[in-house]
Formats: structure tokens, C-alpha cells, sequence
């Protein structure tokens, strides 16, 4: 297995919203991804209004220390999600090309 993390997250925005998130994003990621410790950020649109985003973290102890950061960094497109928009989930990656 690896010693690298990664940190899954699906984004269920309001109707009429998603271009605007979208935009909104862009300086997010661009910001996001200089972090130490990240080493990809990758989003894509999955439904009209799905975004799900994959970030691959050198160790489980970047993307744990990158927390603060995520929170500060999504918290401006928050009032763009739905009711309950937000859902993570984080694992050790164990296959990787």
C-alpha cells in the first residue's frame, strides 16, 4: 500500500448555481493546490448540479494538517450547495498508475 491519502468530496449545488460555483472554484483550486503536502486536485462535473473532486495528499498527515485550510478555502462557495451539499470521505490510496 501506499503512504499517500486521498480525500473525496461530492458537491450537490443549488439549482441555477453551478456555473457560478464553478467560477467561483477555480481561484479556490489554484490557491488550494500549492499547499504542501498536495500533490493533485482534480474536479468534475458528474450530474447537473454534482461536482465530486478527488485531492491525493503526499501522507495522511497532509491531508489531515490541510483541514483548517480546506474549511477556510470552501467556505465562500458554501452558500452556493445545497441542503446538505457537502459529503467527504478520506482513505489511504491503495492502487495508483
Amino acid at each position: 500500500m501506499s503512504s499517500k491519502a486521498a480525500s473525496f468530496v461530492r458537491f450537490t449545488v443549488q439549482e441555477g448555481k453551478t456555473e457560478e460555483f464553478i467560477a467561483q472554484l477555480k481561484p479556490i483550486v489554484k490557491e488550494y493546490s500549492q499547499l504542501p503536502g498536495v500533490l493533485s486536485l482534480t474536479f468534475a462535473q458528474t450530474g447537473a448540479q454534482e461536482i465530486r473532486s478527488i485531492a491525493v495528499y503526499d501522507s495522511m498527515a497532509s491531508l489531515e494538517a490541510n483541514g483548517p485550510a480546506l474549511k477556510e478555502a470552501v467556505a465562500s462557495i458554501m452558500p452556493l450547495l445545497a441542503e446538505g451539499g457537502f459529503e467527504r470521505a478520506i482513505g489511504e490510496v491503495v492502487v495508483e498508475a
